[in-house]
């Protein structure tokens, strides 16, 4: 429900990438917003920028910030148990809550 809330939508999309894939450079402010999840949000526009993890090495960037689109192919939903009604998994893994 997070998810929904900052994006203020049915859900939140991100792209997956290993830490050390990614380069981030600026300024943003964390929140965290579970024991082992921080968001971070550009302190000018309270954008989402990315999601980091204290457990794990992956970062979440929302697909939202890249300005290609369509080069992206979801390979699993996560927290399907709060998923709209008229929404599909098309085929995707799906977890009922998180990966773990």
């Amino acid at each position: 429900m997070t998810c929904r809330r900052v994006h203020g939508s049915a859900f939140g999309a991100y792209a997956v990438y290993p830490e050390e894939q990614v380069t981030m450079s600026g300024a943003t402010k964390a929140w965290q917003s579970s024991a082992d999840a921080r968001r971070h949000f550009c302190p000018v526009c309270g954008s989402v920028a990315y999601m980091a993890y204290v457990n794990n090495d992956e970062i979440d960037l929302p697909i939202g910030a890249f300005d290609e689109t369509g080069f992206l192919d979801p390979t699993y939903e996560l927290w399907c148990i709060h998923r709209e009604p008229w929404l599909s998994g098309a085929g995707r893994r799906e977890y009922s809550e998180d990966r773990s």
